[in-house]
């Protein structure tokens, strides 16, 4: 109940939007590098009126790099929390073998929680971390639990300019601000609430989740089904997991990679054949177009996807799987790639398609559907595009079905499949769906199919036809 008090008076405080703080920079160029490792709790002072900026927590690699490639993601905690919030993106990458390429840093709020008086010393905060750490300034990510998601949902689009993405763990409070008409969000968000949460009411996320859609964000929303407040919430590993790969691949849409980035790419926008694939081809041009990826790699990926050679498209195609250059454009590209001459092209490019159709990517989803049905492809392949596609719904069934309509409906077209391996591997979620998976039957002949596939399609369209709402809570059978 305390916590419940709290957190209502957190919200009244935070209630009405303000413009972006004018804040004061603080020099930080005479600083000492970043420590490496664990730090423990320790306070980062003004280096001048040695004032506090920031009590705080940061987990480092144990090597720097020499140029900026680190990815930074900044963990705010919840009411009553503190710094050790940098656990919160730290443990999902350590457990995913990425810790070694991010800065996981933690602040503590002025109170018991965060509030819109904390917006400058926060702004100095991450600008000490910039100036510390080999850091690019296109992999800046907030990540934060209730309070500390009412943090990001505001700090993350008031600064836009500066934050590619933001992870909102059980947040609070609604889309700020506009843009101008035609232009694409920079932002893009990973919403995480547990349907039955007695501190934060899901209806928050629900209706974040509705003013994204209707802005044209690029978003992931993830409802968990019996989930609360706290720890069957936050530890829900598969969750966690899947924040911190959607967060690995991203990059800011508008600021621009660092001179010898840029330099780079343009050298390869200017190559021409042959010498462009030769470039292509090798290794060490893609781990540094993946190094960079978003917009601002694509003019380069792009020709890639084109190229006469197969192992540059199937370069490009694995590429796509690892990190977003520009996403209906690529997954358009992709989709291309699945009439390819050559199987490893095609194999590449579902891989990566599946990766782009879990995160909410609906063309990607719609061309393995199709793909997995083309009875002219090969059957192999359409098992394979089959599998990652029921692989899609594998988080959504865990409480939200709605963002996800072309997967569901290419997984019920598809169990009526002429092929018996397409018809398995798309039956697989049906078992989360339901403990016997509605008497499906990927073997039995297409009669005794019939009732089960209708009792399939019934639960889907209740589930998945209006969206998340406080009167539709799906329950499991």
């Amino acid at each position: 109940m305390r916590h419940l008090i709290c957190l209502l008076l957190a919200v009244a405080v935070c209630a009405g939007e303000a413009k972006p703080v004018a804040y004061q920079p603080v020099d930080w160029s005479a600083a000492p590098p970043g420590p490496v490792g664990h730090t423990a709790s320790t306070e980062l002072r003004h280096p001048v009126t040695r004032s506090l900026v920031m009590r705080y927590q940061v987990y480092a690699p144990a090597v720097l790099p020499s140029e900026r490639t680190l990815g930074l993601i900044v963990g705010f905690h919840g009411l009553n929390g503190d710094e050790n919030a940098a656990q919160a993106g730290y443990w999902p990458m350590k457990r995913l073998g990425l810790d070694g390429g991010y800065v996981c840093a933690g602040g503590k709020s002025q109170g018991n929680g965060w509030a819109l008086a904390d917006e400058e010393r926060l702004l100095q905060f991450v600008d000490w971390l910039l100036a510390v750490y080999p850091i690019d300034r296109r992999r800046v990510f907030y990540w934060g639990h209730s309070n500390g998601g009412w943090a990001v949902g505001t700090f993350g689009p008031r600064h836009a300019d500066r934050v590619a993405g933001v992870v909102r763990y059980s947040g609070y409070g609604g889309l700020s601000g506009g843009r101008p008409a035609g232009e694409t969000p920079p932002l893009e968000w990973y919403l995480v609430h547990g349907d039955i949460d007695p501190v934060v009411k899901v209806s928050g996320s629900r209706n974040l989740r509705l003013e994204l859609l209707a802005g044209g964000h690029r978003f992931v929303y993830r409802e968990i089904i019996g989930a609360d407040h706290g720890n069957d919430l936050l530890w829900n590993k598969p969750v966690m997991d899947d924040a911190a790969r959607w967060l690995d691949g991203l990059r800011h849409k508008t600021i621009l990679p660092g001179e010898t980035d840029v330099a780079f790419l343009k050298g390869l926008a200017k190559a021409k054949e042959p010498e462009l694939d030769g470039q292509l081809a090798a290794t060490d041009t893609w781990q540094r177009l993946v190094r960079i990826g978003g917009p601002h790699a694509w003019s380069v990926a792009m020709k890639a996807a084109k190229s006469k050679d197969a192992q540059v498209r199937t370069a490009f195609a694995t590429a796509c799987a690892d990190v977003a250059f520009s996403a209906d454009p690529a997954m358009a590209a992709l989709a291309k790639l699945l009439g390819d001459t050559d199987a490893g092209v095609r194999a590449a490019a579902i891989a990566a398609l599946g990766v782009h159709a879990n995160w909410r990517g609906l063309p990607a989803q719609a061309a393995l559907a199709r793909f997995a049905s083309d009875r002219k492809a090969d059957a192999g392949e359409r098992v394979a595009a089959a599998t990652a596609l029921a692989a899609v719904l594998t988080l959504p069934l865990q409480g939200n079905l709605a963002d996800d309509v072309p997967a569901i409906d290419g997984v019920l077209n598809l169990l009526d499949s002429d092929a018996e391996a397409v018809r398995t591997a798309v039956a697989a979620p049906l078992r989360i769906a339901a403990p016997d998976g509605f008497g499906y039957d990927p073997a039995a002949p297409p009669a005794a199919r019939k009732a089960a596939i209708a009792r399939c399609r019934t639960w889907f369209a209740e589930r998945a036809g209006s969206g998340p709402s406080e009167a539709k809570t799906a329950k499991r059978r």
